[in-house]
């Protein structure tokens, strides 16, 4: 019987020849770039299916997952706006005095 995990990789930094990622929000790994989509860039978030096949073999299907991308950019540029409208209303503006 196959059994089959889904998992999440942010890819937090590329090096010459590994990637740092975030796995499922919570550890980062480092990852040989081989094993990576070719081109992958900071900042991609990659879809990642383990299978466990018969025979005791595992397959990792590794693909760039654009619509959770989007999902998570517009995340951050909803927390960067209300981060924003918080600091416009704690700060009068104006200079600054002692």
């Amino acid at each position: 019987m196959e059994r089959r995990r889904q998992h999440w990789w942010t890819v937090e930094g590329v090096e010459e020849s590994t990637a740092r990622v975030s796995e499922d929000g919570a550890r980062s790994i480092v990852i040989p770039l081989y094993l990576l989509p070719p081109g992958v860039e900071e900042g991609e978030i990659l879809s990642v299916t383990r299978s466990d096949e018969r025979g005791g073999s595992v397959r990792l299907t590794i693909a760039a997952d654009e619509a959770a991308a989007e999902r998570a950019l517009a995340r951050a540029r909803r927390a960067q706006e209300r981060a924003l409208e918080a600091s416009k209303r704690a700060d009068p503006g104006g200079d600054v005095r002692p």
